[in-house]
Order: C-alpha cells, then sequence, then structure tokens
C-alpha cells in the first residue's frame, strides 16, 4: 500500500491543530507538508 497525504502540498490545519486546544483564540497549527510512505504486510 502506498499513500500521499497532502498531495498537492498547501497548507492545511484540522480543526483540532491548535497550540493550545482549550483557548479557541490561539492560531491553528499548519500540518506538515506532501508526506509519502509505503507499508508492507506479509503473512507466513
Amino acid at each position: 500500500m502506498a499513500v500521499i497525504d497532502n498531495l498537492s502540498d498547501k497548507p492545511y490545519a484540522t480543526c483540532l491543530s491548535r497550540s493550545n486546544t482549550f483557548d479557541t483564540s490561539v492560531e491553528k497549527v499548519n500540518e506538515p507538508g506532501r508526506n509519502v510512505y509505503v507499508a508492507v504486510q506479509m503473512q507466513f
């Protein structure tokens, strides 16, 4: 399985991505840029 997160490499932040979750006036923190990873699962 191969996965590419944030294919367009645009800045984005999820609704829970804040530097302080208890203070809603704090700015959101952007998620990392483009990520690529591959996972292999084998069964013997």
